[in-house]
């Protein structure tokens, strides 16, 4: 947690001391909303209804931290990481990997769920290639190709930024 919140406080320190204060990009997680259910609008929102973890809650409290810095700034919001897009290679368990790991071991009978539901996902390479370009606030520049397939952006990435606040995201 000291990292995240402390961490980023220190950074932001460094960063008002330069004579111009350089453009400060925090990566945050897709998760800051905590317990919060339903249209989820892309801001800064109060905390009432608590986080599901602490982690959830020192990244809503960073940035608290980055929206009072008064150069410009950019939040990314990955979503949870699985895995690198060759290897395969897991460098972090998370949640989704320890579901997985009791339904293989035969511990859960199944996964909750609807048959259509998305599992809000990213790999490692899509996040270093789509946030790359947003920390050099170019996210307008990313090609249709930086896109899935299917011409969905995963929901964990929105770009949310002080000059242009998208007003919602889907859920």
């Amino acid at each position: 947690r000291a990292v995240n919140t402390s961490g980023t406080e220190r950074l932001l320190e460094l960063a008002n001391e330069c004579a111009a204060p350089p453009r400060f990009a925090h990566v945050s997680t897709a998760f800051v909303a905590g317990r919060r259910t339903g249209t989820i609008v892309e801001e800064i929102a109060p905390a009432r209804d608590g986080w599901v973890n602490a982690y959830e809650q020192s990244k809503y409290e960073a940035e608290q931290l980055v929206c009072r810095h008064r150069g410009e700034w950019t939040i990314l919001r990955p979503s949870t990481v699985v895995c690198d897009d060759v290897t395969g290679v897991v460098s972090q368990l998370n949640a989704v990997h320890r579901a997985l790991r009791l339904y293989r071991a035969g511990l859960v009978a199944m996964m909750p769920g609807a048959d259509r539901s998305t599992l809000d996902v990213v790999t490692t390479d899509f996040v270093r290639r789509v946030t790359r370009l947003m920390i050099e606030g170019k996210g307008d520049l990313l090609p249709v190709s930086a896109l899935p397939v299917d011409g969905t952006f995963p929901t964990g990435t929105t770009r949310f930024e002080k000059r242009s606040i998208a007003q919602e995201i889907p859920i």
